[in-house]
């Protein structure tokens, strides 16, 4: 048999390959005998049918199948076999003729089986792209619907899934119970909205879980069904994760629930560590109007994961809520990185509402830097930072914005006034050369670079600078008088003038009368209608007086009358005692000396005690010649003005007229020792004394006059006659006749030249030097006192000492004080002991003993004991001293021995002894103390070598210095200090005294503090102020207010070696020994008199002190209290026992203080 061929089947699509095993003859030939042998033996059709259904080879069971068919009996199961074995020949078309009407098997068993094979054959046909296929099949599949069973629906589902209808294959599984996942799957498949929400509904019933939550909210919002969503997201939301609560935020916020939303949010950024959480929950605050609640969450985002976009909305939370200060904060954040001008100005505002001066310094500064500020704001920002970062940095500022704006005048002007701040006013007249000017300047602004000029001294600058630049008529009162102050110091009198009137044409009434009298001394006819235009405004009797005075003393007639005229106007009713005092000195001027009398005797009756009272009526007396008066008035007014400065010329004057030539004499000197006394009195004097006897005191008065006040008498009326008259008697008659022969040139008369000669006692006023006549007077011989009063004047120290030393006819008392001046105090004071020992003349006892009392603190000798009582600290202290004069000095050399168990937890019992020796001396020419000393201490074992040095010297009169330095010396900062350690310390005073009553000290000084074996233990910066007025001199009493400032920088290192020395476990550091800060103004009174237990007695009877003060402590923050007395009582000769206490409720340290003294000193 041949083998089989392979062949293809005409119109198969796929192009498949068979075998065929026979011919198509022989397959005919066998059907043929096939069917005779069928139709001989007959078999049955049934089983036929049931065999050809499982036949291998479909084309033969086709073949017997049809011929079966022919016999034109109708079977469904042939029908079906048939179509059954066209599918497998994937004949879908014959499959299905076979099948159709599928009716036909409607009641059969097999109609299940021939729905199936006509679902599947139109399904193939699909696939083969057949055109009518789908839509047959979609028809046959919704007709089926109702009749097919379960296993049949999910059959049929699966192939409508396969031609794309989900629609159909739900509803032909709609029917099935519990299928809600496959269901829900369809639903959504088919676009079944209603239908997925039904059963996912169902799903999340039969098991709310997170997934069927998530999956039911997300149908709700795609159908919007924003109720259900929210009673659901409200039902799950205590079971919800992150994710959960996100699906619900979402869903939230797409339903216009913005409440919950927020409150989800919230709740899942309380149990997230993501910052988007926070944000989230910040967001979803601010949309429901809760920007607390979206800044505490957006706060959290910033802390860590700052942005500037985040900043910038917290920033904006921060001003709604009202929270300025933590807007501030944001806003200074945001400007350090990105400073946009909005941002800038919104600062500004946050600023000025928390009064923070940094942020406003710095914002304005970054708005100037815009050029963005007027002069205005500019002016404010430079007081803000001034007072917020201080001068220095401000100037910086200002120099960085001249730079950049070079033509702005504004900063010029503040350049200048921050020059001055910091002490660099040169920098600021440097400035002002290089500026490119305008004719006029506001004057404030100017008056910065005049006080620059005026810090160097340039005064004339300041003042033409302010002169020139300013408008004059646009100053105002204020102004003027500065520019007129500048005027006066530079002695500018015609500028001075300028603006004084410019005052008073102004009306201003606060115009000095008494410096507008002095610069309109020469009363011009300008000078006096200025003058008369001031008391046209304030009707000043100051004014008027001088006026008066004026022409009294030019005898203007004019003047008297007008003068006379407006006191009788404007004061007619006036009561005053200058007013009264004025209408004396008309009716004196009138010579009605009955009238001046009465007047006199009134206001003596009023104003008993009045020194121009008194002093007018003495006068009145004394040129009236009413000697009984004058008596009268003497030994009323003489009693009661022992200590009146003012009287003693007048009383003087009048005793001389009285005959009283002792107390004349001791009103003299009274007036000499108040350094009051004028020319024409010392000649006075002099007379007085030459009467008496008393020749070489009276020479030396007229020495003194022609050398050190012969300005002062020729500048008087007659003043001249009464300078040459000296000059002959105490110089050279050739001399005098140079001086009258120049005086004839001049054009004087014979009358005034033969006055020259006839009253020597004429003539007062002011000092000059001694040298305008030497070269004459070099050459003529004096006498030694003379000599010594010449060489004292032309500080000829040299010669002064050798006439000191040798000389035979000098007095005691003169070569005593002569040697003093020269600073040869111990010569002095043996000089003046011996001559008063000695005896002196009655004449010179009295200053004698004036000047060695006032010596004799300076040269006392004796032995000195204390004992000392430091309570608070538990130490006792013995001291003995012994001191005397040495040399041209006074030294002392003093034991101290230290002990006691102290308070300190660092020892128990302690224990010092200390020698010191000090030498001081005075009177230098340069310096008014020199002081020097050394002390060695030694404390177990320790020895401690120390110095110390001081020097006070006056600038000015009213201006003293005090420099000292201490190197190793004891400290009383603390107990500890006290006891372990000790101090270098430059210490500076300057004492001022405006006034013989007001009085200002002010302390600096630097100190290193180091333990007793060289470790560092701290620095400190000390400085006090003390201003105090003075009420009374004798016994002194005073008030004052005293601040008292230190700093103190500890060093951090333990103090090893004073721990080793103490054996302490833990280390001793310098916290033990010092506090870092006191502040502390005190206010109190001191009552003085007299120096308690210093020796050297200057003050008879019994010496005291009492200050107590009331304190306030600025770092403690507390008021404290503390009291310092003292009594000295004399006991034999100049012995004094004494005793003094100090007690503190809060000393420096914070601690109650008590310290007790008491001694005993022997003055031999």
């Amino acid at each position: 048999m041949n083998p089989p061929a392979r062949i293809h089947t005409k119109g198969d699509p796929r192009g498949d390959k068979r075998i065929v095993l026979m011919s198509r003859r022989a397959l005919i030939t066998l059907a043929t005998v096939t069917l005779a042998l069928l139709w001989i033996l007959q078999p049955n059709r049934a089983l036929l049918i049931d065999m050809l259904e499982d036949a291998q080879d479909p084309t033969v069971a086709i073949a017997f199948l049809n011929v079966l068919k022919s016999n034109q009996v109708p079977s469904l199961k042939l029908d079906l076999t048939l179509a059954k074995q066209h599918f497998k020949l994937d004949q879908y078309h014959q499959s299905l003729a076979q099948l159709t009407p599928l009716t036909k098997f409607a009641d059969s068993a097999l109609l299940t089986q021939a729905q199936t094979l006509y679902a599947d054959s139109l399904l193939r046909l699909i696939q083969r792209q057949d055109p009518t296929a789908r839509r047959q099949l979609i028809d046959y599949l919704n007709a089926l619907v109702p009749e097919l069973n379960s296993s049949q629906r999910q059959h049929f589902a699966s192939y409508a899934l396969q031609i794309g209808e989900p629609r159909l294959a739900y509803q032909l599984l709609s029917q099935q119970q519990g299928e809600h996942q496959a269901l829900l799957s369809l639903a959504l498949q088919a676009g079944l909205k209603e239908r997925a929400i039904f059963h996912s509904q169902a799903l999340y019933e039969q098991q709310p879980s997170d997934a069927h939550f998530e999956q039911l909210l997300g149908l709700y919002s795609a159908q919007q069904h924003w109720q259900q969503g929210e009673a659901l997201i409200r039902r799950h939301q205590h079971q919800c994760d992150n994710t959960c609560l996100q699906l619900s935020i979402n869903f939230l916020r797409a339903a216009n629930k913005p409440t919950l939303a927020a409150q989800l949010s919230a709740n899942k950024a309380l149990q997230s560590t993501d910052p988007a959480d926070w944000r989230q929950a910040s967001e979803r605050f601010a949309e429901v109007g809760d920007i607390e609640q979206a800044a505490v969450w957006l706060a959290k985002v910033l802390s860590v994961a700052p942005t500037l976009a985040d900043k910038r909305q917290l920033h904006d939370y921060y001003l709604w809520l009202g929270d300025t200060a933590s807007a501030l904060v944001l806003a200074k954040q945001i400007i350090a990185t990105q400073p946009d001008k909005a941002l800038l100005w919104q600062g500004v505002s946050e600023a000025l509402a928390e009064s923070d001066l940094f942020a406003l310094s710095d914002f304005y500064y970054q708005l100037a830097l815009k050029d963005e500020l007027d002069d205005s704001t500019l002016k404010q920002w430079v007081d803000f930072s001034d007072k917020a970062l201080g001068a220095q940095t401000t100037l910086t500022h200002l120099q960085t914005l001249h730079q950049r704006f070079p033509t702005r005048e504004f900063y010029w002007f503040q350049l200048a006034r921050f020059y001055n701040f910091v002490g660099a006013p040169k920098q600021a007249t440097a400035l002002w050369a290089t500026l490119p000017l305008e004719p006029t300047y506001d004057y404030i602004n100017l008056n910065y670079f005049a006080q620059s000029f005026v810090a160097i001294g340039e005064v004339d600058k300041a003042l033409m600078l302010l002169y020139r630049y300013s408008d004059e008529e646009a100053l105002d009162v204020e102004q003027l008088t500065n520019l007129q102050e500048l005027a006066t110091y530079i002695a500018n009198r015609p500028l001075q003038q300028r603006f004084q009137r410019a005052r008073v044409h102004r009306g201003d009434t606060s115009l000095d009368p008494y410096l507008l009298i002095a610069t309109h001394n020469k009363l011009d006819q300008q000078s006096l209608d200025t003058l008369w235009l001031y008391y046209a405004q304030t009707k000043s009797i100051v004014v008027l007086n001088h006026l008066l005075e004026y022409g009294l003393s030019e005898q203007n007639a004019a003047l008297i009358k007008r003068a006379s005229e407006a006191l009788t106007a404007d004061h007619s009713g006036d009561k005053r005692l200058s007013v009264q005092l004025l209408r004396v000195r008309l009716a004196m001027y009138t010579k009605h000396h009955t009238r001046a009398k009465e007047l006199l005797s009134a206001l003596l009756t009023q104003y008993p005690h009045n020194p121009n009272v008194q002093q007018s009526a003495l006068w009145l007396a004394i040129d009236s010649q009413d000697t009984p008066w004058l008596r009268e008035l003497y030994w009323y007014l003489a009693p009661h003005n022992q200590q009146t400065a003012s009287m003693y010329q007048a009383l003087a004057y009048a005793a001389q007229q009285l005959g009283e030539y002792t107390h004349a004499d001791s009103w003299y000197r009274k007036l000499d020792n108040a350094e009051l006394s004028t020319a024409a009195d010392k000649l006075a004097w002099a007379s007085l004394l030459q009467n008496q006897g008393a020749l070489a005191q009276a020479q030396r008065l007229r020495v003194q006059v022609l050398t050190q006040l012969s300005a002062e008498l020729r500048a008087l009326q007659d003043g001249e006659i009464s300078y040459v008259s000296l000059l002959r008697t105490l110089v050279s008659p050739a001399y005098a006749s140079a001086q009258l022969n120049w005086h004839l040139h001049q054009g004087n008369g014979g009358a005034d030249i033969n006055a020259l000669f006839s009253d020597p006692t004429l003539g007062a006023l002011q000092k000059i030097a001694l040298l305008q006549a030497h070269q004459v007077i070099a050459s003529e011989q004096f006498n030694d006192s003379i000599l010594l009063s010449l060489a004292l004047a032309q500080h000829n120290h040299s010669q002064a000492r050798t006439l000191a030393y040798q000389s035979t006819t000098l007095t005691a008392t003169e070569r005593a004080t002569a040697l003093s001046q020269l600073g040869d105090n111990f010569a002095a004071w043996q000089l003046g002991q011996q001559a008063l020992n000695g005896g002196v003349a009655k004449r010179d006892l009295a200053p004698l003993q004036r000047f060695l009392a006032a010596q004799h603190d300076r040269h006392a000798h004796g032995v000195r004991f204390e004992h000392s009582l430091l309570d608070t600290w538990q130490l006792s202290t013995e001291q003995l001293s012994y001191y005397r004069p040495l040399g041209d000095g006074h030294m002392a050399l003093s034991y101290q021995y230290d002990s006691g168990d102290p308070a300190s937890t660092l020892i128990d019992h302690y224990q010092d002894q200390s020698v010191n020796l000090d030498w001081r001396i005075r009177a230098r020419p340069r310096w008014q103390d020199l002081h020097f000393g050394i002390a060695i201490s030694e404390r177990d074992t320790n020895t401690v070598f120390g110095q110390h040095a001081s020097a006070t010297w006056q600038s000015d009169r009213r201006l003293s210095h005090v420099l000292s330095v201490r190197h190793s010396m004891p400290s009383q900062q603390s107990e500890n200090l006290y006891m372990f350690g000790n101090e270098d310390r430059l210490a500076y005073q300057l004492s001022w005294q405006p006034t013989r009553y007001e009085q200002v000290n002010i302390n600096i000084s630097r100190a290193l503090f180091h333990s007793d074996f060289g470790e560092p233990i701290g620095q400190q910066w000390q400085s006090s102020v003390r201003l105090s007025e003075q009420f009374n001199f004798t016994p002194s009493w005073q008030v004052y207010a005293q601040y008292d400032h230190q700093e103190n920088t500890l060093d951090e290192r333990p103090l090893q070696r004073l721990t080793a020395h103490l054996q302490r476990p833990e280390p001793v550091r310098a916290v033990d020994f010092l506090t870092p800060k006191y502040r502390r103004l005190a206010l109190g009174q001191s009552l003085l008199r007299g120096e308690v237990s210093q020796p050297g007695r200057n003050t008879p009877g019994m010496r005291y002190w009492l200050d107590t003060a009331v304190g306030y402590n600025f770092i403690e923050q507390r008021v404290d209290y503390s009291a310092n007395v003292g009594l000295g009582v004399q006991a034999f000769g100049n012995d004094e026992f004494f005793i003094k206490g100090v007690w503190q409720s809060a000393d420096q340290n914070g601690r109650e203080s008590l310290t007790l003294n008491v001694g005993y000193f022997i003055d031999f």
